[in-house]
């Protein structure tokens, strides 16, 4: 015998509600906690009037709570380590940050942006493409603990790489002035930024790039329900457009939609 339409119906909320509710236990705190890098615009950027954030990061965290049925909490910190500390302390639930090898203390989801590193020069310089960076007796100029500066170091057999903590860049272009380095990396829209501080010196961004920093969610290695959960909504969020949509509206420039990638970042 079939149910009533009303008891078909109050068994489906019923089911709904049980399923918010487990997802929702995925986090502990009342409120999804997101950690992101404040002075990497690719992710996001805090409007200093009203105080809110945009980009595609705060895009993500907001329809994650949104799923999670929670409100949600974007905490910017300084650098990347400093994302990764915050959620191995518990003081996020999640973090933006780009995985390497120097940060697999955590569990990351797959890739859902890509972002495009490129070089900073002077406008005299000789450079002309990223091709001409790897010499012997190059200097190249990264911030400390960048997904650049660990390319250029893993990867570069000639140049050698120094790397400043000055995320806002005023050293970097005091190093380009000073010849210090010939060259100094970060993505694209962070060296822009660069080389408006100062346009009396003439420095120049590299018209290609050095390769895509994949961007992907870093989350306690103890709570692999919410890997899951995580890896799923961006599946969706991909399938769906949003995450297309999310890079239109933050017009970033260099960065771009992952494609799909099953496979978490380990």
């Amino acid at each position: 015998m079939r149910p009533p339409l009303r008891t078909f119906a109050a068994l489906l909320l019923c089911t709904a509600m049980g399923a918010m509710a487990q997802q929702a236990g995925l986090v502990s705190a009342p409120v999804l906690r997101a950690a992101y890098i404040s002075t990497n615009h690719a992710q996001a950027v805090r409007d200093p009037q009203s105080g809110e954030f945009r980009g595609v990061s705060a895009d993500v965290a907001r329809d994650l709570g949104r799923r999670l049925n929670k409100p949600v909490e974007i905490l910017p910190q300084a650098t990347a380590a400093d994302v990764i500390s915050a959620v191995q302390k518990g003081e996020a639930d999640i973090g933006f940050v780009a995985p390497n090898p120097a940060r697999m203390v955590l569990a990351y989801s797959q890739t859902y942006m890509l972002v495009q590193q490129s070089f900073l020069v002077r406008e005299s310089s000789s450079i002309k493409s990223t091709a001409d960076l790897d010499r012997a007796g190059q200097v190249l100029g990264a911030n400390t603990g960048d997904s650049v500066g660990t390319y250029i170091k893993g990867n570069f057999k000639q140049a050698q790489v120094l790397e400043s903590p000055d995320y806002t860049m005023q050293e970097a272009v005091r190093w380009l002035a000073d010849g210090k380095v010939i060259a100094f990396g970060g993505n694209r829209q962070r060296l822009g930024m660069a080389a408006a501080i100062d346009k009396s010196l003439g420095l120049r961004l590299l018209p290609d790039n050095l390769y895509a920093v994949p961007q992907a969610i870093a989350v306690n290695p103890g709570n692999p329900a919410l890997l899951a959960f995580v890896n799923s909504a961006l599946d969706e969020m991909r399938n769906s457009g949003f995450l297309e949509a999310a890079v239109r509206r933050g017009g970033v420039e260099g960065v771009g939609v992952a494609p799909p990638n099953p496979q978490p970042s380990r």
